[in-house]
């Protein structure tokens, strides 16, 4: 069982206004079980509230009533949760559905406590995401939480629970990008992945490099080229703002097959990738993709 401790929500690495952070999601998992209290005889639980829009100070650990389990909905021992960028936007007040106090996180790893589905027995290790969690509903910075039936993964694995935690959503992301570009196994073609030590980066780079692609990977910093390397990227590219389109031509003097641009530039992302891809090729960023 872990160790019990409350959640780290002003984690000195993710980005939040007034401080100076660079947030990797795979770094940032929070454990926040409570092995001492059992189930049966609990009525409460704590949670991370956020009870209005604001700063970090909005943020209070609290106690709350313990939610009670209606038809399909299940509820799950929370025992990692995720940071992500949206919870940061819309603890600012930039999700304009979301009422306020609510608890946050938009993905969370734990086991069933409490099932009212025959296909997830209780003590079943699940993992969910998205689908309106912490925003329409309760999400994950909390120690139990109370989850539609239809977001719960049954997952079997041997990862601890810090580092299952950072895991769902960033590579249903990484996933979904290398989907909308048509990547399948066995692929051959060539990938540039712009903001390659971004967690989604890392993450697409893995699941590139073991579909097969030929990868390159772009990095602002030098210090960072063994990371990607050792996520599976066969070129490391510096991207200084300048010289970048010529290193990409020293190792492909047609370009790339496939652009997945994670820099977020201001700029539509395939204006920023389409000087780069070749012919006939392809180029998407998590939030939207086109042919190029």
């Amino acid at each position: 069982m872990q160790t019990a401790r409350r959640p780290q929500l002003g984690h000195p690495r993710l980005a939040a206004d007034g401080h100076k952070l660079a947030f990797y999601r795979w770094q940032a998992a929070l454990l926040i079980s409570d092995s001492g209290r059992m189930l049966n005889s609990q009525q409460t639980m704590r949670a991370a509230v956020c009870v209005r829009a604001g700063g970090p100070e909005v943020l209070e650990i609290r106690e709350v009533p313990l939610p009670a389990v209606r038809d399909g909905w299940s509820l799950v021992r929370v025992e990692g949760a995720g940071l992500n960028r949206s919870e940061l936007r819309t603890r600012q007040g930039h999700s304009p559905s979301v009422i306020f106090p609510r608890v946050l996180g938009i993905e969370c790893v734990g086991t069933v406590a409490a099932s009212t589905d025959p296909s997830l027995p209780e003590g079943t290790t699940v993992a969910a995401v998205m689908g309106e969690m912490g925003r329409e509903f309760d999400g994950g910075y909390a120690e139990y939480a109370l989850l539609p039936n239809a977001l719960l993964m049954p997952i079997t694995t041997t990862l601890p629970w810090e580092i299952l935690a950072a895991l769902p959503e960033t590579y249903l992301t990484a996933q979904g990008s290398l989907d909308a570009l048509g990547v399948m196994p066995g692929d051959r073609r060539r990938l540039l992945i712009r903001g390659g030590t971004s967690s989604v980066g890392m993450a697409a780079a893995s699941i590139a490099s073991g579909y097969g692609l030929e990868t390159a990977a772009t990095t602002r910093r030098q210090s960072k080229a063994d990371a990607v390397k050792t996520a599976g990227v066969d070129h490391v590219l510096v991207d200084d703002g300048k010289s970048l389109a010529a290193s990409l031509r020293t190792i492909w003097p047609d370009g790339p097959d496939l652009v997945l641009d994670l820099v977020g530039a201001r700029v539509r992302p395939w204006t920023r990738c389409g000087w780069s891809v070749a012919a006939a090729g392809r180029c998407a960023s998590p939030a939207r993709s086109a042919a190029g």
